[in-house]
């Protein structure tokens, strides 16, 4: 099975015939996803490469991935270890290997195109940070799932069109936050639901429409008239009017769509904490944070995580602000493209279970169909985007999260313990700090779009590897430090592998340094995004 099959089979399964193409509906499944794009060159060759949402500045270099046999023979030979004296005249150093890679798949993967950071995937197209997938289109921050087109911030869902914010669910359409679902279709807020329709902030309910709980038979028959003016209308248009537009989001009237940009530490150097450190900030964080430092730079810095925050929080995806709708309270939000047009209708976790009682009447639910769903719809259309399921303890300033122990400041934590200021750090993590979309990681600081990390820090686009520090687009690696695209390396530096002595030699002249410098000034000058910048000082 190819792509569009995967498409044509989804369609079926959804809509109970196909609609087209995948060719055909681009435009309409590139609504709200973070957008892939082909807008760099390789430096080697001049061909385009696709990169994807990140921090690099456009002053950097890029290869494809396609190209790093040849990046090592250009930028892997030795140099005099004896000269290295500091952390700056090491960079001086290994300064023209600092370069980039785009179209990134790491681990087995088949038939990848214009997509990148991808793990262990076949049959992806024009996505990026996807892993442990396969038959996957316009689709950005998703995991372990298969038959997945337009989709962004989810995982472990199958046979999904437009979903965003979504998890352990199958079959569905223009949906938003939606964990343990099936057979759901324009909704909000629903969890353990079946066979939903136009609902919204539902837990536990099947044969709804509109909110409101109908027999079986009269559902099953409004169903399959709403489904096939909604095929219909995808058959036409090659497009069909969102769950954004539906919760009071205007129309996206064609315009390009960029992520949430992450919080910028230098425009923000004099304005007041971003966070800061509430009355309930968990406190035994800064001991996580201190035995973290320990075993990262050799030695704790001095004072608690809070003072870090600034530089905890660089190159991390901040949780928006915005006003719960029913109340005016202050709330958090996910930082994903779907939920910028739709700040307006989000409401607190504990006011979405009073707004979910509000419902169609039985009249307008039978009259229900696309043409009016806005209009019949808009005194219910309300959401949240905060989500708290397992057991939790201590998740304080954190939009959603499920078996979360002493969390603070973050996006999104599933499975996670002791971790601060990340947006989706997910699965078995903990003491993560200041890390964005990184699974399957223990004791890191600023992980970025990676897999499988051990100990590392300021580390991005790599998989399964350990005590790396400064690493881009590695895998399999181990004791390194300041390499970029290379697999399978140990005890290097600058690609260069080198006796485990003059390493550890090395290594704790560059970590001291640095651990200086964060203790005096909170910071860093550089940043894994920002070592290949050519105007960099």
């Amino acid at each position: 099975m190819d792509l569009n099959e995967a498409w044509a089979s989804t369609c079926r399964v959804l809509l109970h015939e196909e609609v087209g193409p995948l060719s055909d509906f681009g435009p309409y499944l590139k609504k709200y996803v973070g957008p892939v794009q082909t807008r760099r060159r390789s430096s080697l060759s001049n061909r385009p490469v696709t990169t994807a949402d990140d921090d690099f500045g456009y002053d950097v270099r890029y290869i494809s991935n396609s190209e790093q046999a040849e990046y090592q023979k250009r930028h892997s030979a030795a140099f005099d270890i004896n000269s290295i004296k500091d952390l700056d005249s090491l960079l001086s150093t290994l300064q023209e290997r600092f370069i980039y890679s785009g179209d990134v798949v790491l681990g087995k993967f088949h038939a990848v195109e214009r997509s990148n950071r991808c793990s262990i995937v076949q049959y992806v197209q024009d996505s990026q940070d996807v892993s442990d997938c396969q038959y996957v289109a316009h689709c950005a921050m998703l995991r372990q799932s298969n038959y997945v087109f337009g989709s962004d911030c989810t995982g472990e869902i199958d046979y999904v069109i437009k979903n965003f914010q979504g998890w352990k669910s199958q079959r569905m359409l223009e949906t938003t936050n939606t964990q343990y679902c099936s057979d759901v279709y324009f909704s909000a807020n629903v969890r353990y639901c079946q066979e939903c329709l136009f609902s919204f902030n539902q837990t536990g309910k099947r044969h709804l429409i509109g909110n409101l709980e109908l027999p079986k038979d009269e559902y099953f028959k409004l169903k399959a008239n709403l489904l096939a003016e909604m095929a219909d209308e995808l058959k036409r248009k090659k497009d069909i009017i969102s769950i954004a537009e539906l919760l009071g989001g205007p129309p996206r009237a064609g315009k390009e769509e960029k992520r949430p940009k992450s919080w910028n530490v230098d425009e923000g150097i004099s304005a007041p904490p971003y966070f800061g450190r509430p009355a309930d900030y968990p406190a035994s964080l800064d001991s996580s944070f201190a035995s973290t430092c320990q075993v990262l730079l050799g030695r704790p810095l001095p004072g608690p995580m809070s003072d870090y925050e600034k530089w905890l929080m660089r190159h991390v995806r901040a949780a928006p602000k915005t006003k719960s709708a029913m109340s005016g309270r202050p709330l958090w939000v996910l930082p994903i493209l779907f939920n910028e047009p739709v700040r307006n209708t989000h409401v607190a976790l504990e006011e979405a279970a009073e707004a979910g009682r509000r419902k169609l009447s039985e009249a307008d639910a039978a009259s229900l169909s696309l043409s009016n769903a806005r209009s019949l719809l808009s005194s219910i259309a309300l959401f949240t985007c905060e989500v708290a399921l397992g057991q939790n303890a201590q998740a304080i300033h954190t939009v959603s999260y499920s078996d979360a122990v002493r969390c603070f400041a973050s996006s999104t934590l599933y499975d996670s313990k002791d971790c601060a200021y990340g947006c989706w750090v997910s699965h078995n993590a903990e003491r993560m700090f200041g890390c964005d979309h990184t699974f399957y990681s223990q004791s890191c600081i600023h992980a970025y779009r990676s897999l499988r990390l051990m100990r590392c820090l300021e580390v991005s686009d790599s998989l399964d590897s350990s005590d790396c520090y400064f690493c881009h687009h590695v895998e399999n690696c181990q004791e390194c430090l300041f390499c970029f695209n290379v697999k399978g390396k140990r005890f290097a530096i600058g690609n260069v592998e080198l006796p485990r002595e003059d390493f550890l030699r090395l290594k704790k002249l560059l970590l001291a340094d640095l651990a200086g410098r964060l203790g005096k000034d909170k910071t860093l000058p550089f940043s894994i995004y920002s070592l290949g910048a050519r105007g960099r000082s």
